[in-house]
């Protein structure tokens, strides 16, 4: 597997142009290449910092394309919690059914029926995974086949407060974690995840937690407006494989590019 994973990253190249699945593209640059070498190869998580716009939660996205892996998408909130991470309960449904039940005078489903699995759950043990939540009958019906590996990102962890990121140091250094249910460890069936963090630096991250990763910070080239229109002619060029009549010239990406650089200055 690890032989299958270092030729698809040889494949990609410095300034390669990659269309990903919504619509986007990534141009690749070398510095982001070789932290993804990195990361996979010490089985470290990736946490790329750098300003709001410079595609830190793209990089994620397109390593899960180049990787044909599947991508596991987080968005971190203040009020999110680390074992949302792992599994969840849902308490509001197990609440309704036994207040039908009631009414009806029968009785509630067992408590696998209320587990959601997390995306770390899914990405340990995808099979084992499908035999929870309520639509655990109709996936193990349709018995989903198990992706060639896993990519979870978990956008903007800053937001969030010691809990989450002291939580992730405890599983990916046990590489286990208790199921909710019948207590058994959930360990990874092929191999670790990649793990993507992404980080606007609002709030310091534990020291011991930014020692345990690999750290890419995206800062734009210099000057910003090249930056700006090297990337606009990724979403919007000829190499992006647009239709002619779809495609930006260069004077209206440079213009474009000028008055951001101003709006950004100010």
């Amino acid at each position: 597997m690890k032989h299958d994973i270092q030729q698809l990253l040889q494949d990609l190249e410095h300034d390669a142009i990659e269309s990903l699945d919504n619509g986007a593209f990534h141009q690749w640059s070398q510095n982001e290449i070789d932290a993804l070498h990195l990361a996979l190869a010490c089985e470290r998580p990736l946490l790329v910092r750098g300003e709001p716009g410079t595609g830190k939660t793209q990089l994620a996205r397109a390593a899960a394309v180049a990787l044909r892996w599947h991508l596991h998408p987080v968005t971190v909130s203040p009020r999110f919690e680390a074992s949302d991470l792992f599994h969840g309960f849902d308490a509001v449904r197990r609440l309704a059914d036994a207040q039908a039940a009631g009414f009806a005078g029968g009785g509630i489903r067992d408590d696998a029926h209320y587990w959601l699995p997390g995306p770390f759950w899914r990405a340990f043990d995808w099979a084992g995974a499908q035999a929870y939540g309520p639509s655990a009958a109709s996936q193990q019906a349709e018995a989903q086949p198990a992706p060639a590996g896993h990519v979870i990102l978990i956008d903007e962890i800053d937001k969030a407060d010691s809990d989450l990121p002291n939580s992730l140091l405890e599983v990916l250094g046990s590489r286990e974690f208790p199921n909710p249910v019948t207590r058994a460890a959930i360990r990874p069936t092929h191999g670790l995840p990649l793990v993507v963090i992404t980080t606007n630096e609002e709030r310091e991250l534990p020291a011991a937690f930014l020692r345990r990763c690999v750290v890419l910070t995206l800062e734009p080239e210099q000057p910003y407006p090249r930056f700006l229109v090297k990337r606009g002619r990724a979403h919007f060029g000829p190499q992006a494989k647009r239709p002619a009549n779809d495609c930006l010239d260069d004077e209206i990406l440079q213009t474009a590019a000028a008055q951001l650089a101003e709006d950004r200055r100010h």
